[in-house]
């Protein structure tokens, strides 16, 4: 017999191998049954933890950190997954405790594969900017998964934040120390000329008071020409990014102009105070000693003022973290218990099951009957052998067969 080629043919098959489409059903309904009360539903929940914008503008108290935002959630995220961080989660949690026995590094890497960490971008735009993570957890319970993500949203927060305040503590010592530190050296550089001036008092003439003072002017001069020489190329940086119409680049040639000129004013400036320095070397050598000496002071007056500045500007940096005033991480949206488990539903998979089976059982009843082909009707004989029966004989049972256990084969 060929394949079947009319619904009627389709319906005896089914009638002739019902018994082996019924076993086959039940079979498929049964492991069906086993495998969704056997398997396991997963639970996720979801924390959001955001980047807090600064609640006072940076031009006002700048931030002691140079890293980015991104920057930073990275390295929490990275501290945040770590083995002892994991291991803490199981223990505080209680996860994984049925058998079989997991090993320490089984668990942690068993929850990390049940953590997965999302980039929250600015706006609807993916690629932007990112405004903060989202943690999600999938765990065999609902409070378990809400519990857990949880925790990990304020764990993050907790490492994110104090690496912000530690940074602005260590900032804030070491600008300190450093003024500290200029405040003790300016104070030994006055004792010592104020004990060359007590030894030399009548030795000091009125030239080299002259030569000292223009030399100390000069200085300044060169100081206060490399702070705008300084400023002007950092401009001029700025202008050079990017797209450079007409007037930026009129600006630029402005920019450029004032720094040659400047850099003229200091080559005439230097020179200057090496003719002073050369006069001067003509001088007694206490009068050298005391050039160098205020010299100094004057330098170590001036890295102390600029240290004064910055540490006043860490120690306001240092009083927004303090107050929970700057950057920060926060949670803007707790996890809460997940209402249903992830994936499909056990009804969902009893029902496909069940469709499974009864298409296996066609496919075995249909392989089945071209095992064991033969010529059943008269149209089949008709289209199989291109002969038209003159009498067709249906078949009957004796009372024996119809006694006997009929599996189809």
């Amino acid at each position: 017999m060929g394949p079947i080629k009319s619904f009627t043919e389709f319906a005896a098959m089914l009638r002739r191998r019902r018994a082996t489409c019924v076993g086959v059903m039940v079979l498929g309904i049964i492991a069906t049954t086993l495998f969704t009360i056997q398997r396991p539903q997963t639970y996720e929940a979801t924390a959001t933890v955001q980047i807090a914008a600064p609640r006072v503008a940076d031009g006002f108290a700048p931030s002691t950190s140079d890293d980015t935002p991104l920057r930073r959630l990275l390295t929490a995220e990275q501290q945040l997954m770590t083995r002892a961080s994991l291991l803490e989660l199981v223990e505080t949690h209680g996860l994984f405790a049925a058998p079989p026995a997991l090993t320490d590094s089984e668990k942690a890497a068993s929850l990390r594969d049940l953590i997965r960490l999302a980039d929250t971008p600015v706006g609807s735009n993916p690629g932007g900017a990112v405004a903060g993570l989202a943690i999600s957890t999938r765990l065999s319970t609902p409070d378990q998964a809400r519990d857990v993500a949880n925790a990990l949203a304020d764990r993050l927060v907790d490492l994110g934040n104090a690496a912000r305040l530690d940074r602005s503590e260590a900032t804030l010592d070491f600008f300190t120390e450093q003024e500290q530190a200029l405040a003790q050296q300016i104070e030994a550089l006055e004792d010592e000329i104020s004990e060359v001036r007590k030894r030399n008092e009548t030795a000091v003439p009125g030239g080299l008071q002259f030569r000292r003072v223009e030399i100390s002017a000069i200085q300044q001069a060169i100081i206060d020409i490399d702070r705008e020489r300084m400023t002007l190329q950092t401009e001029l940086e700025k202008l050079g990014r990017g797209d450079q119409p007409r007037v930026v680049q009129r600006r630029m040639e402005e920019i450029r102009d004032e720094i040659a000129s400047l850099d003229t004013q200091k080559i005439m400036l230097e020179a200057r105070s090496s003719r002073l320095a050369r006069s001067i070397g003509a001088l007694p050598d206490m009068e050298q000693q005391m050039a160098r000496l205020e010299s100094q002071l004057l330098q170590l007056q001036n890295r102390k003022e600029d240290a004064a500045r910055t540490r006043a500007a860490a120690e306001a940096a240092h009083q927004l973290e303090v107050t929970s005033r700057a950057e920060r991480l926060l949670v803007i949206e707790p996890a809460i218990a997940p209402d249903r488990p992830v994936g499909p539903g056990r009804y969902v998979l009893a029902a496909g099951g069940v469709a499974l089976s009864v298409l296996l059982a066609i496919l075995v009843a249909f392989l089945q009957d071209l095992r064991h082909p033969a010529i059943r009707t008269r149209a089949q004989m008709e289209r199989e052998t291109s002969l038209i029966p003159l009498v067709s004989i249906p078949y009957f049972q004796s009372p024996h067969e119809a006694s006997r256990p009929h599996l189809g084969l």
